[in-house]
């Protein structure tokens, strides 16, 4: 009875954790939409409950396992992290290459919330909250959470269930476009679980993000 509750709660909390991270996006959508005279207090706001997440999420993991949540990355981590980003690429070429015959065009409907919210006030944050606060929190949510509280012993259902759930999250009204979402989960799911470092999956996940500047740009 005592481990059900346990795991009641652990599944309430990563729910809770998800929604969270909702918030900083809903702060962007409410101050930075329009011309908003509060700039300086958005920012604030913005990149503090970024902080705030990552600073919880990281004392949850590193209390579960005693251990330092993002370890130095080594060559050897660095290396696998550019080969899976590099195997993420050619599954999206590949993939957006079908989509492309298809009758219905498809639409990133997370990728265009975000570009909607750009203004020459926003430029600057929307590049850190994109390549690198984003991805921080996401990592020690849907790997580093998920990977430290459920099927420790069954790392290919780790895998497999933290990527579907990114990738519905990321894509919830379009299944099609949802599948690059879930593949990319599930390949930053299994650099995760080869390196045992959460660097290392944060290093692909960055990598993936950063060609998103130019889309801000031009």
């Amino acid at each position: 009875m005592h481990n059900a509750l346990k795991y009641c709660g652990n599944i309430l909390l990563f729910i809770i954790l998800i929604i969270s991270t909702q918030i900083p996006i809903l702060l962007l959508k409410i101050l930075f939409k329009n011309e908003n005279p509060h700039l300086i207090l958005g920012w604030v706001l913005v990149i503090s409950s970024y902080l705030i997440i990552i600073w919880g999420v990281n004392y949850l993991i590193k209390k579960q396992t005693q251990q330092a949540v993002f370890k130095p990355l080594r060559l050897s981590d660095f290396r696998f992290s550019l080969m899976m980003f590099v195997v993420l690429i050619l599954f999206k070429g590949l993939f957006l290459q079908f989509l492309s015959q298809l009758p219905t065009k498809q639409t990133f409907a997370n990728d265009k919330a975000i570009l909607s919210l750009v203004n020459h006030h926003s430029l600057l944050l929307m590049v850190l909250v994109i390549v690198i606060l984003g991805p921080i929190a996401e990592e020690l949510i849907f790997r580093g959470y998920f990977f430290s509280k459920f099927f420790k012993n069954h790392p290919w259902l780790q895998i497999l269930i933290s990527g579907l759930i990114f990738g519905l999250l990321h894509s919830p009204t379009n299944l099609i476009i949802a599948v690059i979402y879930i593949v990319m989960g599930w390949i930053l799911g299994y650099t995760y679980y080869k390196r045992q470092n959460l660097s290392a999956s944060l290093t692909t996940h960055i990598l993936n993000n950063a060609p998103f500047i130019f889309m801000l740009f031009y």
